[in-house]
């Protein structure tokens, strides 16, 4: 039987190559996925439900962060919208400077840039379970609950008052709680 070279679709590869990068998958990775394409394990229309198989499998070499493994948040206080050098370097000691470099394109930043980054659809935190004590500091009506106050008096007395406050700012609150007002 002979064996016939496979012939590239450089227009459909360019889309799969698209899709995924945006979907999160790592730029290493992104070769992989295009040869996966190409010995037909899976459609151009299929990749949406492969990248969502993928992203589910733990440990998938794909992803280096879109599951909730506790470091979402980090990423969002150091490439978010209210960056932070302090979580920057926090990445790049936890990560390496390589994938922290990946996770700050994912944002549509540079480790370099100070320019705020938007936070990718596969790592949005959910308030209601962010660890946070900011986020549940005040209920609905404005009052405030204290059990999380004791949570940021105690956050306050071991980092001080400006960290606290840098903690409050990654996720658009004020120290006191309330909503920080954007300009």
């Amino acid at each position: 039987m002979t064996q016939y070279p496979k012939v590239p679709a450089y227009a459909a590869e360019d889309r799969i190559r698209e899709v995924a990068a945006a979907a999160g998958v790592r730029p290493e990775c992104l070769d992989d996925v295009v040869m996966r394409f190409r010995d037909f394990q899976f459609t151009e229309a299929e990749l949406p439900a492969k990248i969502a198989e993928w992203r589910e499998t733990p440990g998938h070499h794909f992803f280096n962060v879109g599951r909730d493994d506790g470091d979402n948040e980090l990423f969002i206080r150091a490439f978010g919208p209210h960056p932070s050098l302090t979580a920057r370097g926090e990445v790049v000691r936890k990560l390496g400077e390589a994938k922290a470099a990946e996770v700050a394109a994912q944002f549509g930043t540079t480790l370099a840039s100070i320019k705020p980054g938007t936070v990718p659809e596969h790592i949005k935190i959910d308030s209601a379970n962010s660890t946070n004590p900011f986020l549940k500091l005040r209920d609905a009506s404005g009052k405030i609950d204290p059990v999380a106050a004791a949570k940021v008096d105690k956050l306050i007395k071991a980092l001080g008052i400006r960290k606290a406050e840098a903690i409050a700012r990654s996720v658009n609150r004020t120290i006191t709680g309330l909503p920080l007002k954007v300009a």
